[in-house]
């Protein structure tokens, strides 16, 4: 195949790329969630972008300039709606804000005092906002609401 096909050929596939992200991106921004198989396709929406490292190297091998447009146009794409993650924030940019701290843990089998003594110093040295114990027993959670009093 001669070079030049090849070069069509390749930035036909990046163009074909570049549309079916923005047909994705249009389909997402006018319907949402709000039909099955395109909720589907929103979950793994990152995913979507896999190929696009391959695109921007056949764009830089072709230098087609429909392949340098498309893949141009997905990375643009990908930036807009991803690129916010890979930049960092600036201290002063940074909002303070007051989180809950919530802890849970699993409590089968703390019968001895040792044990409970060392999941009570656990919960208070972290400090939580709210606290669940799961699989508990009647004998602890007696034990455990007089050292939490």
């Amino acid at each position: 195949m001669p070079p030049a096909t090849c070069h069509a050929v390749v930035a036909a596939l990046c163009a074909f790329y570049a549309v079916a992200l923005y047909g994705w991106y249009t389909a997402r921004l006018a319907l949402g969630d709000s039909w099955a198989p395109l909720a589907a396709l929103n979950i793994f929406a990152l995913y979507l972008f896999l190929p696009l490292p391959l695109a921007l190297l056949a764009a830089l091998w072709t230098r087609h300039p429909l392949a340098v447009l498309s893949g141009g146009a997905a990375l643009a794409l990908f930036l807009g709606l991803y690129g916010q993650l890979f930049w960092p924030v600036r201290a002063s940019e940074r909002v303070e804000h007051n989180a809950l701290c919530v802890l849970t843990h699993n409590v089968p089998y703390y019968h001895s005092p040792d044990n409970i003594d060392r999941l009570v110093e656990g919960v208070l040295a972290e400090d939580p906002d709210i606290v669940f114990f799961q699989e508990l027993r009647r004998p602890t959670l007696f034990t455990l609401r007089e050292r939490f009093k």
